[in-house]
């Protein structure tokens, strides 16, 4: 698809849609080495439609119990329809072997046939399979005999930080932070938020009681409710915070002292995130939990172009908005988390502009410890994105790392200096 100099095609046994990979949760039988990031939520047959018009033979096994008939039925089908359109339907056709996932003679022999046709434009001469066709042993297969004998200065373990540099961002200058924050958050929704609308879509409640299930889009999910013991003199404030909790407070802010001082003052809230604490009984055949193998619901999400914490941001913005313009609840509402709780907590104050303050508690450095978006150190680190929100007021407890200097930089160059404060 994406090198033309390739005149003829054909996958074998390799390629099967969403449908299976995701709906049937196919993804379980698969490693990631066959898979990418969906950064554009591409339909996954349309990688194989931009190999049209040239030739490609769709090659599979009517048994393979991880590339199943019923995907192989509806890509061929569309690759049918894709050659009709440019009248090259000759260039199209499949080979349907009996058995399960293998590379049998039968296929060797069609696939030889094919790539005689259209390179060789032979229709005449006989294929046949060798017959002294045996697979090597694997420890044949080695480049280095023994594994005391690999390069010390191999760099595989980490090609994800070396084949890829991550972005190395400048500054706005002076007098341009707002087209630079403009930019920047541009960039962003291209590679990590696609999925995010311009507009957040308000969330809607599903059950309303002491903690609430709301809906932030459709069939999903989470958990909202209010602080237990909150007199009528809070309600009453303009001032509200919504906590974005995580499994390990078990219970809530209350048990950390740090956290007490912001909800002094204000009628506070909670939220719990999709798949995070009490929310995860709301997806009874779901497991949340990062597990190898086969971690579904991550590996999922990046095959539609999304992930988990991506999800998250939305969760937050959407319930924001949804309590922002309730008529006894509206006012001017702040958002705080623990951790990367933090982080997700100050991406959505980014995406929803009625989140008027944000606090971060012992906040991660780097993305490489999460929260994770696809994409994201292509585009920034956590401590350019907390600049982003200048003017936004925005608290950093644990933030006198010399990391958040550089967010330290950024509100400073957006004339907002007295808008963070480092604790």
């Amino acid at each position: 698809a994406a090198d033309d100099r390739v005149k003829v095609a054909v996958p074998v046994s390799g390629m099967a849609d969403l449908e299976y990979y995701v709906k049937q949760k196919g993804v379980n039988s698969h490693c990631d080495c066959m898979f990418l990031h969906n950064t554009y939520q591409w339909d996954w047959t349309t990688i194989a439609a931009l190999v049209a018009p040239r030739p490609m033979l769709f090659a599979n096994s009517n048994k393979d119990p991880i590339f199943p008939m019923d995907a192989n039925r509806r890509i061929i089908n569309k690759m049918y329809k894709v050659y009709d359109m440019y009248n090259m339907e000759q260039n199209i056709d499949e080979c349907v072997s009996v058995g399960g996932h293998d590379y049998r003679p039968d296929l060797r022999i069609a696939i030889f046939q094919f790539f005689n046709r259209h390179l060789k434009r032979d229709t005449k001469s006989k294929v046949e399979d060798s017959a002294k066709y045996t697979p090597l042993k694997g420890r044949d297969l080695r480049v280095f005999p023994e594994d005391k004998d690999l390069p010390k200065d191999a760099i595989n373990h980490r090609i994800d930080e070396t084949f890829i540099p991550p972005a190395k961002v400048a500054l706005p200058e002076k007098g341009k932070f707002d087209e630079w924050k403009k930019g920047m958050i541009a960039k962003l929704r291209e590679k990590s938020f696609r999925p995010l609308a311009i507009q957040t879509t308000k969330a809607k409640f599903v059950e309303q009681n002491i903690m609430s299930i709301v809906a932030t889009e459709p069939q999903i999910l989470v958990l909202q409710g209010f602080m237990a013991e909150q007199d009528e003199k809070l309600f009453k404030s303009k001032k509200r915070m919504i906590y974005l909790a995580v499994p390990e407070d078990d219970g809530g802010p209350e048990k950390f002292k740090v956290m007490k001082p912001f909800f002094a003052d204000r009628f506070s809230g909670i939220i719990y995130s999709r798949g995070k604490g009490p929310a995860k009984s709301l997806y009874s055949d779901l497991n949340w939990t990062p597990q190898s193998p086969p971690n579904y619901v991550d590996r999922a999400h990046a095959l539609l172009g999304h992930t988990p914490d991506t999800g998250r941001v939305r969760d937050v913005g959407a319930t924001i908005k949804l309590l922002t313009e309730d008529k006894e609840l509206r006012h001017e509402w702040s958002v705080m988390g623990r951790g990367q709780a933090g982080i997700l907590a100050a991406y959505a104050a980014l995406f929803e502009p009625s989140i008027k303050e944000v606090v971060v508690i012992d906040p991660p450095k780097s993305h490489k410890e999460g929260p994770h978006f696809l994409n994201v150190l292509r585009v920034l680190d956590i401590p350019e994105a907390l600049g982003l929100l200048a003017p936004t007021p925005l608290t950093i407890v644990g933030g006198l790392d010399p990391a958040f200097d550089r967010t330290a930089e950024i509100y400073r160059l957006a004339g907002a200096t007295d808008k963070l404060t480092r604790k």
